[in-house]
């Protein structure tokens, strides 16, 4: 399935004096392994043997109220996604990730994965950062935490943390999501419809956990991810002043 994406939808996130979002938006309507890409660096030793951080604003879109995000699976109501950093060669399902499957929070890196408690509820804009920890001992990536955060900036802090000292991923290239469920589908060879929507803005790929959350990251310290695009379509984003 392809994905697809609209710009006439807006999400915003307030917290402590930092707004993010509140123009066009990325909105997500079909589920496809590698739903979106975007080169962050044009070879391996770009960023490589430091900790590097990825965050964005989203938001799960289903009926009009605000409960929390269902459990069930290949269902109406079903959701899932995650959003990697890793290697150009390595496919989504792979690389070090972070995003959240029915109402709970997970992280994943190299076929490692855990989950966290569920909190999250539809039609509610989350701020999620992900966190790629190098490891000297191994020479790669090695652990990957991610944190959640609601507009009061509680809801899960450290929301789930995995780690795994089998990865060989050693640099950040690229960005990368994977999305199930969305749009309906097939499982078994049952035929079943969904009709929850992603919502995302404001990707912003740093180099510490304050330029991440911050306001306006210092120069330097990070990629704005301005030219995000899937499939060949431009995602556009609110232009700062």
């Amino acid at each position: 399935m392809s994905t697809d994406v609209t710009s006439s939808e807006s999400i915003s996130y307030n917290y402590n004096g930092i707004v993010r979002g509140g123009g066009n938006s990325l909105v997500v309507s079909s589920q496809a392994n590698e739903a979106v890409a975007r080169s962050l660096a044009g070879n391996a030793s770009t960023y490589t043997g430091a900790d590097y951080y990825v965050s964005f604003i989203f938001q799960v879109n289903y009926g009009t109220g605000t409960g929390q995000i269902s459990n069930s699976s290949y269902s109406e109501d079903s959701s899932f996604f995650s959003v990697g950093a890793g290697e150009t060669a390595t496919q989504a399902p792979n690389l070090a990730l972070g995003g959240v499957i029915g109402p709970r929070p997970v992280a994943r890196i190299n076929g490692t994965g855990a989950s966290g408690s569920s909190v999250a509820d539809y039609n509610t804009t989350y701020f999620m950062v992900i966190e790629n920890v190098w490891s000297e001992t191994y020479s790669a990536y090695t652990q990957t935490n991610v944190y959640l955060y609601d507009q009061t900036g509680e809801v899960a802090g450290l929301a789930v943390s995995t780690t795994n000292t089998a990865s060989t991923q050693n640099s950040m290239e690229k960005l990368a999501m994977r999305v199930f469920y969305i749009g309906g589908g097939t499982n078994g060879g049952v035929p079943y419809t969904n009709d929850v929507t992603l919502t995302f803005d404001d990707f912003l790929f740093a180099d510490s956990f304050e330029s991440a959350t911050g306001a306006i990251p210092e120069p330097g310290t990070y990629a704005a991810l301005a030219g995000l695009a899937v499939l060949g379509v431009a995602l556009l984003r609110r232009k700062r002043s």
